[in-house]
């Protein structure tokens, strides 16, 4: 699987209760999301694909929407200031969700 997990970058600090996380998927499955998730729960989604043309253009991609942008809420989740988050693609048919990453911040 080809993705990149652009921001934050690894053990960045996370000021205030939200975690806005950019990246990229050049093989998104039929009707998948990516998911943030952390402590064994879903915290936010990302259904929708956004234009990354340099990405689609370095990978010889013919659709561009291969960006995500999500933001989630980490108020229940983080503790001593500290939070462990792990990116998956979750399809919606059924299929197990595929892990992609997984970053302490």
């Amino acid at each position: 699987m080809r993705w990149a997990w652009d921001l934050p970058p690894p053990n960045a600090t996370i000021r205030g209760e939200k975690l806005v996380v950019e990246g990229w998927l050049a093989d998104w499955p039929e009707d998948g999301e990516v998911v943030i998730e952390s402590v064994g729960r879903i915290l936010a989604r990302s259904r929708a694909r956004l234009p990354r043309p340099g990405v689609a253009r370095a990978l010889s991609l013919d659709d561009d929407h291969v960006g995500f942008h999500i933001e989630a809420d980490l108020c229940s989740v983080a503790t001593n200031g500290r939070v462990s988050v792990t990116l998956a693609v979750m399809p919606v048919r059924g299929q197990p969700r595929r892990l992609i990453g997984g970053r302490t911040f």
